[in-house]
Order: C-alpha cells, then structure tokens, then sequence
C-alpha cells in the first residue's frame, strides 16, 4: 500500500507492482478485463506523467538555487 508520503518507497512499491503486472498479463484469462487494465494503466500514466514533472520542477529549483 503506497505511503503516499514517501516518494522513495513508492516509487520502488510501484516498480515491483508493474513488474508483476509485466510477468501477469500474457496469462488473462479474461479479455474483458483487458479494457479495465487499460484503464487503470492510463490513468497511472498520468500520475506518473504528474510525478515526473513534480520531480523536473523541484530539480530546477535546486539548480536555480545553487547558481
């Protein structure tokens, strides 16, 4: 369960959960489950999008900062 205040540790939690996810997909038994985990994996894409721009900003600003 992701801490939420934790980046390092989310971060890694979210690694071995799409790694899992990498070795759980060729074996859906289900196709139309297929469409829920598209949905699923779009929306974190988004948030991933979001973090990385969070963590761009945040770099720039230290940058800013030491010069």
């Amino acid at each position: 369960m992701p801490a939420l205040e934790n980046p390092a540790a989310d971060t890694a939690e979210a690694r071995k959960t799409l790694r899992g996810l990498a070795h759980a997909t060729p074996r859906i038994d289900e196709p139309r489950e297929i469409y829920a985990i598209l949905g699923d994996l779009s929306a974190a894409a988004a948030s991933l999008s979001q973090a990385l721009h969070h963590l761009a900003s945040v770099l720039d600003t230290q940058q800013r900062r030491a010069a």
